[in-house]
């Protein structure tokens, strides 16, 4: 009886801890709770480590760096942990470690998902890269990838961003089925580049 009411007691605590991230705030009390979860010796149990991370990676409340910190603490990543770290500094105003964590990623032998590769894109396209984002659209080809959706409307955004609007418009042509974010890229790359009438007169001219 005492160890089924042991385990009760730990159970609700870990579930109290979760709805208190759930509910967090600010990095302050962030920082509280992961102290918490360090003296319960949770640092590794995904659960808490996945909530600590998230929030601490978002562009305006949290810290980025701190999140960093937490992750290099992680004996075994996940592929969600790895990508809540590069989907960060994708968004922060050091955009370039992103793509730093990404190639510590593939060191590791630790194989990228669908969901890494937009992040990577952004932040080649808020650097304005087009080296870089070249090097990881054939990364994209290589790994199976450049067939999803929101991948392909991340490399349009980015060719439009660094100016090789044609490179942009040959990857919108070859999607069959375009969405309003694949439409809205473009329109975007066409403005950004003062040719936004050659993009009316393309497909708001009469046949």
């Amino acid at each position: 009886m005492l160890g089924v009411s042991l385990s009760c007691k730990i159970t609700n605590i870990n579930h109290n801890l979760l709805s208190f991230l759930d509910e967090c705030k600010s990095m302050l009390e962030l920082k509280q709770l992961h102290a918490v979860v360090i003296s319960f010796g949770l640092s590794q149990d995904n659960p808490f480590i996945s909530k600590i991370l998230c929030f601490s990676a978002l562009p305006n409340l949290g810290e980025i760096n701190y999140s960093y910190r937490v992750f290099s603490q992680l004996s075994s990543p996940t592929i969600f942990s790895w990508n809540t770290i590069i989907r960060g500094y994708s968004n922060s105003k050091n955009p370039i470690q992103s793509l730093s964590i990404f190639l510590k990623m593939l060191r590791l032998g630790v194989a990228p998902d669908y969901l890494t590769y937009p992040f990577l894109v952004k932040a080649s396209a808020r650097l304005l890269n087009q080296e870089t984002g070249v090097s990881v659209h054939a990364h994209i080809i290589k790994t199976g990838h450049e067939s999803d959706r929101f991948i392909q409307n991340s490399l349009i955004h980015m060719y439009a961003a660094c100016g090789k609007i044609k490179w942009a418009q040959k990857l919108f042509d070859s999607i069959q089925q375009k969405n309003v974010v694949s439409w809205n890229s473009m329109l975007d790359g066409y403005a950004k580049c003062g040719e936004i009438w050659l993009w009316l007169r393309k497909f708001l001219s009469p046949c």
